[in-house]
């Protein structure tokens, strides 16, 4: 009943199994689940579907950590879920992580739940469950932050975790996030970072993790352009220039990206720049959509040519390559900083 309380109170949809087998009984709890008309998002911790599927990506992926919470207030959170309860900007997470202790190895070991949904979604102010003294915390990992009843890895251990990844441009997006944050601090932090990666016993990954290291600035203005500036690199291109600045007659203009020798600008679209919460009605889609055409048109006074690509060719790198060789980019092995 104690996490019943809990869960009332720190989310309205999240329903603790101990609540619905009060109200309806156990077979209607199996039966629900059966009949898809709840998720189970935590041992003994639902979700209605109708809920679910209403909450978008960022309220699933909230769901789910708050849920993972309720079932036991004792976990750290770590990776990139330890980073935006630390107030990080990073992509949008698909999964929870937490530690959790496992008798067959020795120490802690990461734990993944997976949240299932579609791109990003604005994120949204929220709450976590009051907080409670913790039993126990993983000292191997230094002492933990503290947001609410969540515990989580501080900010260098968790950044580390994403960097020797196995996704690179979360690793990327990571690394200009705390690039952004670190301000004056930056190289301190970059040089601490530098030393974990180069202990780290993948070569690979450890040569990868460094060079995203040196690629990180604080010019990406949103996690698709991060996500942009590693495909690119990967693939082999020349590394642009970012928030390339143009006066051109009285307009001023930055380009996401600029390509110095190829004299070409890139511009990372996502949905949010044309077609975002705060766009009202299609008169103002057009509107935008007229600005984006006469911007275009202004920069190739002075560019060869103006890119534009989305999260489409972002996510399948192929589709990328195509539109920068269609262009004339000629990637090389040697523009690759891994």
């Amino acid at each position: 009943m104690r996490n019943t309380a809990t869960a009332e109170k720190s989310d309205p949809f999240i329903l603790a199994a101990a609540q619905v087998i009060r109200g309806n009984g156990q077979s209607w709890l199996g039966r629900a689940y059966r009949k898809g008309e709840l998720v189970k998002i935590a041992p003994r911790y639902y979700v209605r579907t109708a809920d679910w599927v209403r909450a978008g990506y960022d309220g699933r992926w909230w769901m789910t950590l708050v849920a993972a919470l309720l079932a036991n207030p004792d976990r750290v959170f770590c990776g990139e879920t330890a980073l935006r309860l630390a107030g990080f900007w990073t992509a949008t997470p698909d999964e929870v992580t937490f530690l959790t202790s496992d008798h067959s190895h020795a120490g802690s070991l990461p734990f993944v739940w997976t949240v299932y949904g579609n791109w990003p979604h604005q994120q949204r102010a929220r709450t976590l469950p009051p907080a409670r003294p913790k039993r126990h915390v993983h000292p191997e990992h230094g002492e933990p932050g503290q947001r609410g009843s969540a515990a989580f890895l501080m900010a260098r251990d968790s950044a580390f975790e994403m960097l020797v990844g196995r996704d690179g441009r979360r690793a990327m997006a990571v690394a200009d996030g705390l690039c952004m944050a670190g301000g004056a601090e930056w190289d301190t932090w970059k040089e601490v970072l530098l030393a974990q990666v180069g202990e780290h016993r993948v070569g690979t990954r450890r040569k990868r993790a460094a060079g995203i290291l040196d690629l990180a600035t604080n010019q990406s203005e949103a996690v698709s352009e991060s996500f942009s500036k590693f495909v690119i690199a990967d693939l082999g291109f020349p590394r642009p220039v970012q928030q390339k600045e143009f006066w051109i007659g009285r307009a001023h203009y930055f380009t996401d990206f600029f390509f110095e020798k190829e004299n070409t600008g890139g511009e990372s679209d996502g949905l949010i720049k044309m077609f975002g919460d705060d766009v009202a009605d299609d008169a103002e889609r057009i509107r935008r959509y007229k600005a984006r055409l006469n911007r275009d048109r202004d920069l190739r006074t002075v560019c060869d040519d103006v890119l534009h690509w989305g999260w489409e060719e972002i996510m399948n790198p192929q589709r990328l390559r195509a539109i920068l060789l269609a262009a004339g980019f000629k990637p090389s092995l040697a523009n690759r900083p891994w």
